[in-house]
């Protein structure tokens, strides 16, 4: 009996595991989705963009651009982040994420796009933790 309920339970958590990594990448493909979207003209990078930000009325089109840029490349940098976390991908592969985001965190736009629109509280403390070994501001 206690053999059957260990191994219920050691179903369930691998079930639940499996469908939390299935609904990551579920929201990160729809990402990417929308931004396929958004790029496909400056219309729709303008109403996008001020969806997301509205206080950003008066921006460039080009900073709307490197805004939505910034967006879409946190979708791949977070999950090669959880991808490591969860086992999914090779320690050595933080080594390559730590050197991807070492420059994107001393970007102002970018780091604070992490703060405001990441969904890993640990990727988070990733970035605050490189950007304060450069001397960036937190």
């Amino acid at each position: 009996m206690a053999i059957t309920v260990l191994i219920a339970r050691l179903v369930q958590r691998a079930t639940r595991q499996i469908a939390r990594i299935e609904h990551g990448r579920d929201l990160r493909n729809s990402w990417i989705a929308l931004d396929t979207v958004v790029f496909g003209d400056d219309r729709s990078l303008r109403i996008a963009d001020l969806l997301t930000s509205p206080n950003s009325t008066d921006d460039e089109i080009e900073d709307r651009r490197k805004r939505w840029i910034c967006l879409m490349l946190l979708n791949p940098l977070s999950t090669v982040f959880i991808g490591v976390r969860e086992g999914l991908m090779e320690p050595e592969a933080m080594i390559a994420l730590e050197n991807h985001l070492r420059g994107l965190v001393l970007d102002d736009m970018f780091y604070s796009l992490i703060q405001e629109h990441s969904y890993e509280a640990d990727f988070v403390h990733l970035c605050r933790r490189l950007r304060a070994e450069q001397g960036g501001v937190p």
